[in-house]
């Protein structure tokens, strides 16, 4: 951009796996992410990084009430999705600093974004059907994968907070309809 000012997109997976998670749209993500003033900075010479960060966690790494969420929404939806059940822990925050600043977390996008977040080699299985729980603003939410690959989940967001990958191996619906 003009004046040597630019904006540079890192995306750091705590796994330390190259391409373990990719952006659908570099453009549009960063459209999402930052404010107007921020993008126009950048062409009167402002550097700004973007980061988006996937922390794999344990169990014991996310607060209790959101561990509850994410589990109690596992529970709920396994009564449509047989065999539904939790396999990672996953916390997918964002944040941005202008020239060198403090950074500013990003819990909300102004526009969804499309994520693809490669499965753990234990996690993947031909006949696995993968979902994405997050918990955040104290509900959780059941999003689905958008793309048929046993070993990469894809989904749109625009919150960032503690999600979990859960799977199921059945895959299949259970029919409420009869009994």
């Amino acid at each position: 951009t003009a004046q040597g000012g630019w904006i540079v997109v890192r995306i750091i997976d705590s796994r330390g796996m190259q391409n373990a998670v990719t952006i659908a749209d570099t453009r549009a993500f960063i459209k999402a992410v930052l404010p107007d003033e921020v993008i126009e900075g950048a062409g009167k010479g402002d550097k700004i990084e973007i980061e988006l960060l996937v922390t794999w966690l344990g169990t014991d790494a996310i607060p209790e009430k959101d561990r509850k969420l994410l589990e109690d929404a596992a529970v709920d939806h396994a009564k449509t999705i047989e065999g539904l059940q939790i396999g990672e822990f996953i916390d997918i925050s964002l944040h941005y600093r202008v020239s060198g600043g403090e950074w500013i977390p990003v819990y909300q996008t102004s526009e969804e974004i499309t994520l693809s977040i490669m499965i753990q080699e234990k996690l993947q299985g031909k006949e696995s059907v993968y979902y994405m729980l997050r918990v955040h603003g104290g509900r959780a939410d059941l999003l689905q994968d958008l793309d048929e690959e046993t070993e990469v989940i894809t989904f749109q967001t625009d919150l960032f907070s503690i999600y979990a990958l859960a799977y199921t191996v059945a895959g299949q619906l259970i029919d409420t309809t009869h009994g």
